[in-house]
């Protein structure tokens, strides 16, 4: 049940267009279940080409990888578009998963040694991620927050280190019904961007506790 183009199932083939279509209306062979267009297939330990798998996604590239060494490769569920995927194991590449996100770079990984590795849940852009040990990177939770760097940081080797709940803007921090980003606590700060702010409204009047 093919509308066009190149329709094959691969397992553990180099390469090649290599995918099962069904019922999809156009586009490179691939198993697309209530998908208008794109690439979509899937791909078993394949080394590399085009392998994904897309679930009701409207567009973009939805595909699943496990264990694979690069390429783009991941799983799109109910989203409209961008980058969506699920990397394990995976040596680089853009490893991520998106849920119930409109668009955005939206992630998770775990136990990879750099890139950007964050896990976006409803929100609706910037940038969101958790990491756990991990080199380095951009590495931040984003719960219900629509702008800004907010972030929790555990065992990473560097970057932004930070928590931002219902914060409307501003540099990284934990921001509890504040309007400004200037009364600050700060809590172990050797140069870094570790802040605290709680009810304030004025100007400047950081408190260092170490």
């Amino acid at each position: 049940m093919k509308g066009g183009g190149d329709c094959c199932i691969a397992q553990e083939t180099g390469s090649g267009d290599c995918c099962v279509a069904l019922e999809t209306g156009g586009g490179d062979g691939c198993v697309a279940p209530e998908t208008g267009s794109g690439n979509c297939c899937v791909a078993l330990g394949t080394g590399g080409g085009d392998g994904c798998v897309a679930l009701e996604t409207g567009g973009g590239d939805g595909c699943l990888a496990l264990e694979t060494g690069g390429g783009d490769w991941c799983i799109a569920q109910e989203t409209g578009s961008g980058d969506c995927c699920v990397a394990l194991e995976a040596g680089g590449g853009d490893d991520c998963i998106a849920l119930e996100t409109g668009g955005g770079d939206c992630r998770v990984a775990l136990e990879t040694g750099g890139g950007d590795c964050r896990v976006a849940l409803e929100t609706g852009s910037g940038n969101c991620c958790v990491a756990l040990e991990t080199g380095g990177g951009d590495c931040r939770v984003a719960l219900e927050t629509g702008s800004g760097d907010g972030c929790i940081a555990l065992k990473a080797g560097g970057g932004d280190d930070c928590i931002a709940l219902e914060a409307g803007s501003g540099e990284g921090l934990l921001a509890l019904g504040t309007g400004d980003d200037h009364h600050i606590i700060a809590l172990e700060r050797g140069g870094g961007g570790r802040i605290f702010a709680l009810g304030t409204g004025g100007e400047q009047r950081p408190r260092n506790l170490l």
